[in-house]
């Protein structure tokens, strides 16, 4: 128990001065938006709505939950040449750390514009512009420093040393992105960069100092090719800097088609790796313009010694509202 005490403090005390990395997701077919707002309307359709689960970490203490709600839709259609289009979006991003001890709130609006080269719309150049308010709640009063470990273990009642400016600390983020998508019949490909904290937003809990969020960078790869009529594989690639950190993702995905004359129906099997980190199994299920996604997170034993109770899990929905014809073409990492 003191030993999973003083975990979630360091863990605390990391997000308090922003050494450590941003979120990160398992299943980032569910989060296009906090991936890379060039993201923004890039599928087939004219609605999306996603949302995602993950509880990371579960073993460790009280474990990180956290939910994201997203969606985007196309606007001036028929208006532009070649079918090319404005989307706008919306995301939301809740996260509580040890035990509601640190939270998170994002609400992120997103504008983007997607221009094909040609009537034949093989080649799509997409740029993007997000907006993000981020709201974060510290619990001052169950937060423990060395300064107030006793005999008997931490002890709230023996001063800190240290000067909070505040509960709750509010700033503006600002977010830009491309993305490059070339798409045959029978395989598709995609890039994309997105940068996130452009104007180096200033947060801290503590009196001390300020702390400027220094830049992150997803450069991001996805692809797919057909091998038949009813299979299909697909790849993904999520690379991620922010400062000396960096996280790298690869996932691979099978597709199967079930579908019959009343209803498209897909199931899907794949798995993703974190490089260093874990190996990632996934399974999913779509039954016409709704899709459900499970993935589990299996901790490399040679990390950490809780990677034995570790456990970090992850739930994604969502929904498309497209023309019948074009549901099985919905989202290209999927």
């Amino acid at each position: 128990m003191k030993a999973n005490l003083i975990v979630i403090i360091l863990l605390v005390l990391k997000s308090i001065n922003l050494v450590a990395q941003d979120y990160h997701f398992s299943q980032i077919n569910s989060i296009p938006l906090l991936i890379n707002p060039a993201n923004t309307g890039n599928f087939t359709g004219d609605l999306r709505v996603l949302s995602n689960y993950r509880s990371q970490w579960q073993g460790v203490g009280d474990p990180y939950q956290t939910a994201t709600f997203s969606t985007d839709f196309s606007i001036l259609k028929n208006k532009l040449n070649y079918e090319n289009k404005v989307a706008i979006g919306v995301a939301a991003l809740f996260d509580k750390s040890s035990g509601g001890l640190l939270k998170s709130n994002h609400i992120a609006a997103s504008l983007a514009y997607h221009l094909f080269f040609d009537k034949t719309k093989i080649n799509k150049l997409s740029f993007g512009f997000q907006g993000s308010i981020i709201n974060k709640i510290i619990d001052i009063q169950n937060v423990s420093f060395a300064s107030q470990f006793s005999s008997n273990g931490f002890d709230l009642s023996i001063p800190s040393n240290q000067f909070f400016t505040g509960n709750q600390k509010s700033y503006f983020d600002l977010s830009a992105g491309l993305n490059f998508d070339h798409s045959q019949d029978d395989y598709s490909l995609s890039f994309g960069i997105g940068f996130y904290h452009l104007n180096n937003p200033v947060y801290s809990f503590l009196g001390v100092s300020n702390y400027n969020i220094p830049l992150r960078v997803n450069y991001s790869f996805g692809g797919s090719i057909s091998l038949g009529i009813n299979d299909k594989l697909f790849g993904s690639v999520l690379y991620s800097q922010m400062s000396s950190e960096s996280d790298a993702l690869v996932g691979l995905m099978y597709a199967h088609d079930l579908s019959n004359s009343f209803h498209d129906i897909q199931f899907r099997i794949g798995s993703s790796f974190r490089v260093n980190e874990s190996y990632i199994p996934y399974i999913g299920y779509v039954y016409d313009r709704m899709h459900i996604g499970f993935s589990y997170d299996i901790v490399n034993p040679y990390l950490i010694n809780y990677s034995n109770t570790n456990r970090s899990l992850e739930l994604s929905v969502g929904f498309q509202l497209s023309d019948k014809s074009s549901i099985r073409k919905a989202i290209p990492w999927y």
